[in-house]
């Protein structure tokens, strides 16, 4: 009875685990809809876009958003990203400050240029600038947020004019206090896309980044099967029970004994 008992409660436990990984499918689901109908807006200018959206609306809320701004570069505070793999060889990620203005008081946004080569995965060498290194120049890009708390531990990076400070991932916050001079981003970046979607700048050196692939991630694969594991256990618990019946053994009738 013991046995029946515990095998019922495992089903339960497996069912319920399903289920869950059902809820995760859904949500995951969700997202990628939300990207796709995110990316599949036609570009806005950033400054707009910030204007009219509600100041509780988080960056992760405007995750995906293609967005186009005209500026400068700010190639004196631009960073690294070590560790970045790209088609099986490692390398680093480019991140370069954008300026819509002349003034520092203008919209300052990072921008993820691309990916260069590094054999170590932290030095590249010398560090390709845009073709138009002065003057304004335009840009499309989409919309990613900070991975806050990730960016540490900071690394000095390259030799002479290519002398880079390297972080561990894209965190603003971290990115800002390394900045020499007051330098004041967004709370977000801004990833260039292998198309530039007709805008005027052209990029030159590092490899426009692809953005992730959606997906909905493995949810209902592991659904099914902590849902066989239910069917295993109670198909199991009941062909044990009617062989241990067929034998005579604990789970049959009771007998009584002749004295």
């Amino acid at each position: 009875m013991a046995f029946i008992l515990i095998a019922v409660m495992a089903a339960f436990v497996f069912v319920r685990l399903g289920l869950w990984q059902l809820d995760r499918h859904a949500e995951a689901s969700e997202r990628t809809a939300a990207r796709e109908a995110q990316l599949s807006e036609p570009p806005v200018p950033l400054g707009g876009l910030l204007a009219r959206t509600d100041p509780e609306v988080s960056a992760a809320d405007l995750e995906w958003r293609r967005v186009l701004l005209a500026g400068r570069w700010d190639f004196a505070r631009e960073v690294l990203i070590r560790n970045r793999m790209h088609n099986g060889r490692p390398g680093v990620h480019v991140v370069t400050p954008f300026r819509t203005g002349p003034d520092d008081d203008d919209l300052t946004v990072l921008v993820l240029r691309g990916w260069l080569p590094a054999p170590d995965a932290m030095n590249p060498g010398p560090i390709p600038e845009a073709d138009i290194q002065t003057g304004r120049t335009s840009l499309v890009g989409v919309i990613r947020p900070s991975r806050e708390n990730a960016g540490l531990p900071v690394l000095p990076a390259g030799e002479g004019s290519d002398a880079r400070l390297s972080f561990a991932a894209i965190d603003v916050a971290a990115i800002e206090a390394e900045t020499p001079d007051p330098a004041f981003y967004l709370p977000f970046f801004l990833q260039l896309l292998p198309e530039q979607d007709g805008a005027a700048s052209t990029i030159r050196g590092p490899t426009p980044v692809p953005l992730p692939e959606a997906g909905n991630g493995p949810h209902l694969a592991y659904a099914v099967q902590w849902f066989a594991f239910a069917l295993v256990t109670l198909i199991g618990t009941v062909a044990y029970v009617s062989s241990r019946r067929a034998t005579g053994g604990p789970s049959s009738s009771l007998h009584t004994t002749a004295r």
